[in-house]
């Protein structure tokens, strides 16, 4: 039974810059629900972007004040918050980062109700094993690319993401810097909507100076046939992120599914939920997903992303995310989840295994150290 719902502004400070083409950030963008029950607290985080679903933290504000007390008059369990979800779906479609958290925090209480795993309430194979990690390196100098990468190496890292200006005097050095250190190192670019034209795209990929992986929303328009034919005329998967938000799209893709490769992340996807969903068809579809995270994120939507990678499986070329305190100054968890050397995360070594639901010891007086009740 949820007693109570309350949402807090998450603004956590980090400790480098990160920039790309839509935005520089200097700390964490985020809201946190907390869902009390009679004995235990469920706690969920998402993150609103306005330049990917078109959030805020207002709006976030905004939807939580519409729904909370419907919340609280008609769900108390997993049943009824899935006929919530069914009866709500087309406002919860464009408040996702907002609805992310919500869900979470009640599934996370739901579990701790019934003593089981988050993984347990919704019919999941426990989480286990090690997951693999990608370096993701912000826009910026030169000389600012240098320092961050190789605080990288020093981790052994060997799946890289850079974010590119468009500008081919600023960008190539940057591939050929990394590919110095290590022919084996595999890179994804992420323009964030840069180009106007497919065929500016294609110009700025004649020639790069080693293949690359895949190239992420290289449009502003995300048209998926434009975005189709710079694969045909470059052979470079593209990555859709902003592009690809809902169940729906996935019928866009089919039809190209050689051309892309999926970016799934659970806050602009609306939630465990959804994502599961997505997860399903893109396995029906045979088509190459990353997990993907929003800079800043919290250790709450890290341990959410690690039950969507383990149910791609084979499907999940890529995870990023799980900086934890290596970007945040500090964590609202007792211990931060975050890779190691490798890139890699074995659960079994960040989970706490007294807990229930999500697995996490929350520290309540980091949650207000950094929030703020009002927007």
């Amino acid at each position: 039974m949820v007693s109570q719902l309350s949402l807090k502004n998450l603004s956590i400070p980090f400790r480098i810059q990160f920039e790309h083409n839509s935005a520089v950030r200097n700390s964490t963008q985020s809201v946190l629900i907390i869902a009390q029950g009679i004995n235990y607290t469920g706690y969920g985080e998402g993150c609103p972007r306005e330049y990917v679903t078109n959030e805020s933290v207002k709006t976030a504000f905004e939807f939580f004040k519409l729904v909370k007390k419907q919340i609280l008059v008609a769900v108390n369990d997993l049943d009824s918050l899935l006929v919530f979800r069914a009866i709500n779906k087309e406002i919860i479609k464009i408040n996702p980062a907002c609805w992310c958290a919500i869900e979470m925090a009640l599934l996370d209480l739901f579990a701790k109700e019934n003593q089981v795993s988050i993984e347990h309430l919704l019919g999941l194979k426990e989480l286990d094993g090690t997951f693999q990690y990608t370096a993701v390196i912000g826009g910026g100098s030169m000389e600012y690319f240098t320092a961050i990468a190789k605080r990288h190496f020093q981790l052994n890292f060997l799946e890289y993401k850079i974010k590119i200006s468009g500008i081919v005097d600023e960008d190539y050095p940057k591939i050929k810097y990394l590919k110095e250190q290590n022919p084996n190192f595999r890179i994804r670019l992420d323009a964030n909507n840069l180009w106007e034209t497919h065929l500016e795209v294609i110009q700025y990929c004649k020639h790069l100076p080693f293949p690359i992986v895949g190239l992420e929303e290289p449009l502003k328009n995300k048209n998926i046939s434009a975005l189709a034919n710079i694969y045909k005329e470059t052979g470079i998967p593209i990555i859709l992120d902003e592009s690809f938000l809902y169940l729906d799209d996935l019928e866009d893709v089919c039809s190209y599914r050689d051309s892309f490769i999926l970016n799934v992340r659970v806050s602009k996807m609306g939630g465990i939920i959804n994502c599961l969903q997505i997860v399903k068809r893109i396995k029906e579809l045979k088509i190459p997903a990353i997990v993907g995270a929003q800079v800043g994120e919290s250790s709450l939507l890290t341990r959410a992303a690690l039950l969507i990678e383990q149910e791609l499986n084979e499907y999940c070329i890529g995870m990023e995310g799980a900086y934890g305190t290596l970007l945040l100054e500090d964590d609202i968890t007792n211990k931060s989840i975050m890779f190691g050397y490798g890139g890699n995360l074995t659960v079994y070594n960040q989970l706490d295994k007294g807990e229930y639901g999500l697995q996490l010891c929350i520290e309540k007086e980091k949650i207000y150290r950094f929030s703020k009740s009002k927007y």
